[in-house]
């Protein structure tokens, strides 16, 4: 059985740092770093980088990315069930029995 496209990837977030890091380096560089760490944080894929420093980059946050794909892919997401034991809701009777004071000191029914 084959695996549908989107059942081979998993879901990671991408955090203000990782474009801050990016801000810093040419536009060409910060392409290579971006699509890496997108392959790697969505596919597993480890990154091969000719200049050493975008390796040095990519290690200061593959931790992040490892924690977010961690936490994303073991969320089952929605609010928890309640207990089996939950109180049933029924109507509550009034303390008064159905009967209101009037202005004069005399009971009126409800």
């Amino acid at each position: 059985m084959e695996e549908s496209g989107a059942a081979k990837y998993r879901k990671f977030s991408w955090f203000p740092k990782f474009t801050a890091a990016l801000d810093y380096l040419a536009i060409d560089e910060a392409r290579e770093l971006a699509f890496a760490m997108v392959e790697y944080g969505a596919k597993g894929e480890e990154p091969i980088f000719e200049k050493p420093y975008l390796m040095a980059i990519f290690e200061s946050v593959r931790e992040d990315i490892d924690n977010s794909a961690a936490q994303c892919n073991n969320n089952k997401g929605g609010r928890p069930r309640k207990p089996k034991e939950a109180k049933k809701r029924g109507v509550s009777k009034p303390e008064n029995g159905g009967f209101s004071e009037t202005e004069n000191g005399g009971f009126s029914e409800t």
